[in-house]
């Protein structure tokens, strides 16, 4: 095992250790508590914000609540944002994911999910179930620039059950009776994790 990652010709020290991407590989899934620091996760919510209301160069997709249209998500924005973009495809982010494939990462798809409320949540599902024409193994990263609760809908995981694709309803999401056999974690992350 090495103890240094080469990214973009600098060595760097190694994110996780040896346990935690194990605990990866054997969970599906590891929260990483103060990824970023609160400077960092102030110029995130910053980015969020200025991207939020752009008019150009990204995706905005809205959701109906009982107080009106919402923005629910933003996608394709980070070849138009240069923080954005160095963070997510040369900085700690993909070094991070990298090393948890165990191989080069690339970005794939970016997008931001805003959490309003009265804004609909998800049932049980595989993010890569979506992509699986474009490839067998996708690792979805999270990165929390407020705090995920489970008051307010953090992320839930079934650990182990990431080994290969799950069924799934003709919504694409993990067919219920199935989902409530499985002793579901609640994942609650601070901002910056």
């Amino acid at each position: 095992s090495y103890s240094v990652t080469i990214l973009q010709g600098h060595a760097m020290s190694k994110i996780y250790s040896e346990s935690q991407v194990a605990q990866f590989h054997d969970d599906g899934f590891l929260k990483t508590e103060g990824f970023f620091s609160a400077q960092e996760t102030a110029q995130l919510v910053g980015w969020v914000e200025e991207i939020a209301g752009w008019t150009a160069n990204c995706q905005h997709h809205h959701e109906v609540t009982d107080h009106g249209p919402v923005l629910a998500r933003t996608e394709d924005f980070a070849k138009h944002h240069a923080g954005l973009s160095e963070m997510l495809l040369e900085g700690r982010v993909v070094q991070a994911v990298s090393e948890l494939m165990g191989e080069p990462a690339c970005l794939f798809k970016e997008k931001i999910n805003y959490k309003h409320a009265g804004g609909a949540g998800f049932n049980p599902h595989q993010d890569a179930a979506a992509y699986k024409r474009f490839g067998s193994f996708h690792v979805t990263c999270l990165i929390a620039i407020d705090a995920n609760t489970e008051q307010n809908g953090c992320l839930w995981f079934a650990p182990g059950q990431h080994v290969e694709p799950l069924p799934e309803d003709d919504r694409g999401c993990i067919p219920t009776e199935l989902a409530y056999r499985w002793d579901w974690v609640s994942a609650p992350l601070s901002p910056g994790g």
